[in-house]
């Protein structure tokens, strides 16, 4: 190897190794950092995780007050007639309420004459709307007012699913839920 270039000084060999054991220290310091923050915003999403399904459990949980009424006296509060107009404003009243604001994905899919959700049988009158919900908003108390909300509105919805998970700091999820009309001619 040449120990003088061209102009005839001479070249010192070390300064090459310093500088690349240097950055060699610097990359690995930042990698280090990087997967630390990475763990650290990993565990912190993990416990909101489990956080929401503790919260979600509780309010399935929850015992509310219930009157069971037989099928009979039931179906003669369903209306007769279910509307597209009013499913759409019932959900808007929902997203708005609850807080989800304009960046909120929000979409629903809605399915008329859907098979009966029940175990149970019931009169050939009676007509299912089968609505699945997917959203996904940046706080967990949006999404827990829509489904209490839900609840308190004066159309009866049957919630059979809820399913929900944290991604990038988002919660994402998907709501299947019921609701009736009884399909009768008022003369």
């Amino acid at each position: 190897m040449r120990k003088v270039n061209v102009f005839g000084k001479k070249i010192n060999q070390i300064k090459t190794i310093y500088v690349i054991v240097f950055l060699f220290a610097i990359i690995f310091a930042l990698r280090t950092w990087i997967i630390s923050v990475q763990t650290a915003k990993l565990e912190s999403l993990q416990a909101d995780e489990l956080i929401l399904d503790r919260q979600l459990n509780q309010l399935l949980e929850t015992e509310q007050e219930q009157v069971i009424h037989p099928i009979g006296e039931i179906i003669t509060a369903f209306p007769v007639e279910v509307t597209m107009l009013e499913l759409e404003t019932e959900f808007l009243y929902l997203k708005d309420v609850s807080g989800m604001s304009s960046n909120t994905e929000y979409s629903y899919e809605i399915e008329y004459d859907v098979n009966n959700p029940f175990d149970e049988n019931l009169p050939a009158t009676v007509r299912f709307i089968e609505i699945r919900f997917d959203i996904t908003t940046d706080d967990v108390d949006h999404l827990m007012d829509f489904i209490e909300l839900m609840i308190d509105l004066d159309r009866i919805y049957y919630i059979i699913s809820v399913d929900v998970s944290l991604n990038n700091g988002e919660v994402i999820s998907a709501i299947t839920v019921y609701t009736f009309y009884n399909q009768i001619s008022i003369d």
